[in-house]
C-alpha cells in the first residue's frame, strides 16, 4: 500500500538520481507499484490490470509517470486486458479511453471505447525500408518479401555471438545480420526527414534469460547503427550491452 514510507523512498531515489545525472536509466518499482523518470501527460484510472481485479492509476503532470496500485477490487473477472478510463499522452499521441465492453469469459475487452488525436508537426509517417545488398547498394524491398527471400539479395554475414547470463553461463551461436535502413517524414511537413539504419540479426540458437521458462528465449532482434560502423562493430556493441 502506497504511505508515507514510499513517498520518502521515492523522494531519496529521485534526489540521488539527478545528482548521479542517471535519471534517464533507472525506474523505481516496488509492491505499490512503479515510477519511471519521463516526460509525459497522463490521468487514467484502471479497472483491474494484468491478471490483477485490483484498481490501479496513473498520472503524470509534465514529468515523472507514476503507477498505484489500490486495495480495492472490482467484480471482474481476472483477465489480460481490463477496462481503462481517463487521458494519457505519449509518443506525440493524446489517448482518451472510456471503458468499454468487457467479457468474463474471455478475460479481455470485447469491444473498447477510445479516441485517439495525432499531434501535427510532431509524428512522423512511415515511408519504406532499404536493404543493402550484395553491390552494396541500397535496395527496396516490399512487405510480401520474407526473410528468406531478403536472404538472397541481401549483403549477409554470419559472425560468433557470446552471450553472458547472470549466472555466467556463456551462450555461444551465429549471427546470421543485414543492414537494414528505414525513412520516415514528418505528418504534414513531407521534406523534414528520418533516417535511422540498424543491423537485423536472427541467431542460430535461443539467447537470453528467458530459455527454458515459459518466455523463451530471444531468437532474432535489431540493433540501432552509430556513424562509421559496419556490422561486424555494431554486433560487438550489442554483445557489450544489449540484455535479453
Amino acid at each position: 500500500m502506497f504511505n508515507n514510507n514510499s513517498f520518502n523512498i521515492i523522494s531519496k531515489n529521485i534526489i540521488y538520481l539527478i545528482k548521479t545525472k542517471e535519471i534517464k536509466m533507472r525506474t523505481i518499482e516496488g509492491k505499490w507499484g512503479f515510477f519511471r523518470p519521463e516526460f509525459r501527460l497522463a490521468l487514467m484510472l484502471y479497472r483491474g490490470t494484468y491478471f490483477d481485479n485490483r484498481y490501479a492509476i496513473s498520472f503524470a503532470f509534465i514529468w515523472g509517470y507514476f503507477y498505484i496500485k489500490l486495495p480495492f477490487r472490482t467484480n471482474l473477472k481476472n483477465g489480460s486486458d481490463m477496462p481503462r478510463y481517463g487521458m494519457d499522452n505519449h509518443n506525440g499521441i493524446l489517448w482518451l479511453y472510456c471503458g468499454g465492453k468487457y467479457d468474463n469469459s474471455l478475460g479481455q475487452m470485447r469491444k473498447e471505447r477510445m479516441i485517439s488525436f495525432y499531434y501535427p508537426f510532431i509524428n512522423y509517417e512511415f515511408e519504406y525500408t532499404e536493404v543493402l545488398n550484395n553491390a552494396d547498394s541500397w535496395e527496396r524491398f516490399t512487405s510480401e518479401e520474407y526473410y528468406e527471400d531478403i536472404l538472397k539479395w541481401a549483403k549477409v554475414v554470419k559472425l560468433p555471438y557470446k552471450y553472458k547470463l547472470k549466472s555466467g553461463v556463456i551462450q555461444n551461436v551465429i549471427a546470421t545480420c543485414y543492414q537494414e535502413r528505414r525513412h520516415w517524414h514528418r505528418k504534414w511537413f513531407p521534406f523534414l526527414k528520418k533516417t535511422i539504419t540498424s543491423i537485423e540479426v536472427k541467431f542460430s540458437d535461443e539467447v537470453g534469460e528467458g530459455i527454458g521458462s515459459w518466455k523463451g528465449g530471444t531468437i532474432s532482434c535489431s540493433y540501432r547503427m552509430k556513424f562509421g560502423e559496419d556490422m561486424e562493430k555494431t554486433l560487438r556493441r550489442m554483445e557489450r550491452e544489449r540484455k535479453f
